[in-house]
């Protein structure tokens, strides 16, 4: 193998196991977990990447796409949701699906206002009944 930048053909190869104490930060956000699969260092449980010891580039497949960081949140319930495994998010609400399916902060606040509201006419609706004479007859 050569490398990609200088041609040269001095490329070390490293490999670590980690597991889920992984601590990774990007564009101001950090994360401690597993490593993540989708910024050219392994994935899961190992740290695995080729780099060159003549220039110091990692070698792989760039660039690569800001990596999911924890921000995005659920379209069911408004939930954030923190971790995906095997490129799917799931939400303690049940929802499973992928990153382009995730929503905006702007957008959760929306679902869980609307949650909200409607929990209260609910409420409001069973305080109605519930002091109604013909309720409990």
């Amino acid at each position: 193998m050569k490398c990609f930048k200088c041609n040269s053909d001095k490329i070390a190869s490293i490999g670590a196991k980690c597991s889920d104490l992984c601590s990774f930060s990007f564009d101001g956000l950090e994360k401690d977990g597993y490593v993540p699969t989708d910024v050219g260092i392994g994935g899961g449980d190992y740290v695995e990447f080729d780099y060159c010891l003549n220039c110091g580039q990692i070698q792989g497949k760039f660039p690569i796409d800001s990596p999911y960081m924890g921000n995005g949140y659920c379209p069911e319930c408004g939930d954030n949701i923190a971790d995906k495994y095997d490129n799917q998010f799931e939400c303690s609400c049940g929802w499973i699906g992928n990153e382009s399916e995730l929503i905006t902060k702007n957008a959760a606040n929306n679902i869980k206002n609307d949650l909200s509201s409607d929990d209260v006419d609910f409420l409001n609706k069973e305080i109605e009944l519930g002091t109604d004479p013909d309720f409990w007859n």
